[in-house]
């Protein structure tokens, strides 16, 4: 934040991730996979070289995907399987909680605001980490499109 002091840049005119925003991308993984192959397999607006749109689309929605999987890593790994199986798969709080009653490999507390809270920190921790070390730089990654599917 600093740096846009620093440089006389208007912070209302910055646009950073938010933690709204990294949960819209993480939960959006399973459309950017299905736009994907949908573009890969099933047009041929990729292999097209007039259509430079459909690429920057196919370009965003990998880095998109690749952006989620590196986010994912860089949890503990309690923390990534919450955020997984809850903003990704889309399991309800108290299916996680059976999930990890029948799992002995799972070593987390059970309750369902557990889980929220982890799940919060989680997201808290990565906006961080985006703030702090990509500020605006990675802001074309913002989805603009989550209202589309589920």
């Amino acid at each position: 934040m600093n740096y846009y002091r620093e440089a006389n840049i208007d912070l209302a005119e910055v646009i950073i991730l938010s933690e709204r925003d990294i949960i819209n991308i993480i939960r959006n993984r399973k459309r950017y996979e299905a736009e994907i192959f949908i573009l890969r397999d099933c047009t041929d607006e990729l292999n097209s070289s007039e259509d430079s749109k459909a690429a920057m689309r196919y370009a965003i929605l990998t880095r998109r995907i690749d952006l989620v999987n590196h986010w994912l890593h860089c949890l503990p790994m309690e923390e990534s399987i919450v955020v997984e199986k809850h903003l990704i798969e889309g399991w309800a709080w108290s299916r996680y909680v059976l999930f990890t009653e029948k799992d002995q490999n799972v070593k987390l507390s059970c309750d369902t605001r557990t889980l929220q809270r982890t799940q919060a920190k989680a997201i808290s921790a990565l906006h961080r980490f985006m703030t702090k070390s990509f500020g605006d730089s990675l802001d074309y990654l913002i989805d603009d499109d989550n209202n589309l599917v589920g």
